[in-house]
């Protein structure tokens, strides 16, 4: 019999003793010297343009270092990689808020209290609009435009089949019709989001960050601040769970960035649980119509399907995760005739991405 020098064998996790021991270091375990402190100020209303805004208390109050609002950022846009259908997004929000907690002005200062309380301090002017929260009532005719761009609120749709679905719902024995609905999921990891960023001479940025993709971070800071990828280091310690919900680049990761580089000190921020819940992942909630031709001997003779994912605010992986729908639905099953459309869809809700496997 062939040896091998890992298949059949047992061998302990290269990181289990600095996990069980309490040694593993985390981001928020970090403490650079001089390291401030940031935090987010986030919006209170689903959809609103805003009007205008005014820090300067926040400024006058003692230990804070610098604020930043969308208007400090280059007005590039940032999603899932390079892909523009999925840059949709500003890394704090310019003109418009889209869902309650998107990010609208950051703080850092000597400590997190101080931070809080600077966030009181900030005035917005907001114009309310009409809001939408479901995928059905966001596709209908006069339902408010949550991105101009896209029509009836869709960010994403395709339809694929073969056969022929009519004449295989003809010779079916039996026709049943089915609706599932499914419902947003927090990831809950025990570790919260969190990042610290600190600038080289200037020019130079470092961001430790709980991440389990760098990638995509690094071409969003690229594109927001408007400097070189080679000019930007990420490094990730180790992470206490993502499960999907740490793969994008996140307003806590971009304003870490601005902060440092604006007040010259490394800038800490993480996000608090109710951050977690309402500003970082959830998985895609979604309504799935089946129509489906059965046969008396057990098989399928058609499918009929359309699947309606609502991706919340922003785009983030709502395009991949309609796409592995429409791929993978009939994967194990032997179906002659089907027909699928996948739609992703804005809502003012917050923002939904990868779960586990999509």
């Amino acid at each position: 019999m062939e040896q091998h020098a890992i298949v059949g064998k047992s061998f302990a996790r290269v990181d289990a003793k600095e996990k069980v021991t309490g040694a593993a270091g985390y981001t928020r375990d970090i403490n650079l010297p001089g390291m401030l402190y940031g935090k987010i100020l986030r919006s209170h209303l689903p959809h609103a343009v805003i009007k205008g805004m005014n820090a300067e208390k926040a400024r006058n109050l003692k230990g804070v270092r610098a604020i930043v609002t969308g208007q400090d950022s280059t007005g590039e846009k940032y999603g899932l990689g390079t892909i523009p259908m999925f840059a949709d997004r500003d890394p704090l929000a310019r003109d418009k808020v889209r869902f309650i907690g998107d990010g609208v002005a950051a703080v850092a200062a000597v400590d997190e209290d101080v931070a809080e309380e600077a966030l009181d301090l900030i005035e917005v002017e907001y114009e309310e609009r009409p809001a939408v929260f479901d995928p059905n009532d966001a596709m209908s005719h006069g339902a408010p435009a949550i991105h101009d761009y896209a029509e009836g609120n869709i960010n994403f749709k395709q339809k694929r089949g073969f056969g022929d679905v009519e004449k295989g719902l003809r010779e079916a024995d039996f026709i049943r019709e089915d609706t599932f609905s499914t419902q947003p999921v927090q990831h809950a990891a025990l570790e919260p989001h969190a990042a610290i960023a600190s600038w080289d001479n200037g020019d130079k940025l470092t961001l430790w960050a709980s991440k389990q993709d760098l990638f995509f971070t690094h071409i969003g800071l690229s594109r927001t601040l408007g400097i070189p990828r080679s000019n930007i280091r990420i490094i990730k310690p180790h992470v206490g769970g993502g499960f999907g919900s740490k793969l994008e680049m996140f307003d806590l990761d971009f304003c870490a960035a601005l902060l440092s580089r604006k007040c010259g000190n490394p800038v800490s921020i993480c996000y608090t649980r109710e951050e977690v819940f309402i500003a970082s992942r959830v998985r895609h909630p979604s309504v799935i119509q089946f129509k489906t031709g059965m046969k008396k001997d057990g098989t399928i003779s058609a499918l009929d399907a359309r699947i309606i994912m609502d991706t919340g605010a922003y785009a983030a992986t709502g395009p991949v995760a309609a796409m592995l729908a429409l791929h993978m639905l009939v994967t194990i099953y032997s179906i002659p005739n089907i027909r699928v459309e996948v739609y992703s869809v804005y809502t003012n809700k917050p923002v939904a991405a990868a779960m586990r496997g999509h």
